[in-house]
């Protein structure tokens, strides 16, 4: 399979001209190594809790279903302000709704955004939490909009919850796309909402599928206003001329325990389950705590802060360096009349 384009693995490419002798190779490498017997050397001693096994963006359920009413959306911009209206169906396949994880059914929605035009940093971060840090608190804010008018929202309204109360800890937010938690998510990292809306958690892998990884690719917009790119980058960010590249983020699992007692707050071996298990570590990777850079890009040639979304933690960013406009709100506010609390 041709994983850059088909991460799903539908598309079996076997019979393609030089696919065979690729495989022969693969298979001779693979034998090699068995009966070297290096693949056993690493087991003795060897910690298991890798970020790649804590956190997907490929696990989600097969999606094979053409939604119902076709994608509408209209971006326009007026008075200094874009406008996103959409029906809030994708124009892509999605999967089977209710299933196990996600027991609501999607439908048609009346979904209004709007962001500033011309965005300007702030100066402070606002996070997407209430709590104002890294994965504390109830989620506060819709990250963005992709382009197709789905939005990107990649916090759960699921915590930590202490023994003997149904009242959740959320000083400890659950990441949505950790593998240790099912929600039902589709294979473009998104499911449903008790209202029948449509959201992404992470990678929404129908739209980017449209990428190529020979130009940057803007997914979308966040709710300060400044744009969202898809996972590639100039190397030098102020040189389009400089070739691609596959910006990283800089956040990595935490290593040790959680401070938790197992009873009132979590315990055990940072793995991934809640957010707060990864840490911003500066200069990991190329991208900052908000998992965006300033550069050049091909619809802002003299230069504009950027966010991208990776295919690593966070995948979707969890900071707005600008502000984020009101009717990305959590509760209702992209819509007239909306409000209450935010479901899962």
């Amino acid at each position: 399979y041709d994983l850059s384009k088909d991460p799903y693995e539908k598309n079996n490419i076997l019979g393609q001209s030089g696919s065979q002798g690729i495989k022969n190779e693969l298979l001779a490498e693979a034998q090699a190594w068995q009966n070297s017997g290096e693949s056993h050397s690493h087991d003795q001693g060897a910690d298991h809790s890798h970020e790649g096994d804590s956190f997907s963006v490929t696990s989600g359920i097969e999606c094979s279903e053409t939604p119902k009413g076709g994608n509408q959306v209209n971006i326009s911009v007026q008075n200094g302000l874009r406008i996103i209206t959409s029906n809030g169906i994708p124009d892509h396949e999605v999967g089977r709704f209710p299933n196990q994880g996600n027991p609501h059914t999607m439908t048609e929605q009346n979904i209004r955004f709007q962001v500033p035009a011309n965005p300007s940093k702030a100066s402070s971060m606002t996070s997407l939490y209430s709590g104002s840090g890294f994965g504390i608190g109830r989620p506060s804010w819709v990250f963005g909009v992709v382009n197709n008018g789905i939005k990107l929202d990649p916090s759960a309204a699921e915590a930590f919850m202490p023994r003997g109360t149904r009242e959740k800890n959320f000083d400890w937010v659950k990441e949505a796309l950790s593998t240790h938690i099912n929600l039902g998510d589709d294979c473009n990292n998104a499911h449903v909402q008790p209202n029948g809306e449509y959201h992404y958690h992470g990678t929404p892998w129908g739209f980017v599928e449209k990428a190529d990884g020979k130009s940057m690719f803007q997914v979308g917009w966040a709710a300060d206003g400044f744009p969202i790119y898809y996972k590639w980058g100039y190397k030098d960010a102020m040189n389009k001329n400089s070739g691609l590249k596959e910006l990283t983020s800089s956040y990595g699992l935490r290593s040790g325990n959680r401070p938790g007692d197992g009873t009132s707050a979590p315990d055990g071996k940072y793995d991934g389950t809640y957010v707060r298990d990864y840490q911003y570590l500066s200069g990991k990777g190329d991208l900052d705590e908000a998992n965006g850079r300033f550069g050049v890009t091909p619809e802002f040639p003299g230069g504009t802060y950027y966010y991208v979304i990776t295919d690593a933690f966070p995948s979707v960013p969890r900071y707005f360096v600008g502000t984020p406009d009101a009717s990305f709100k959590v509760g209702g506010g992209n819509r007239p009349g909306g409000g209450g609390p935010r479901p899962p």
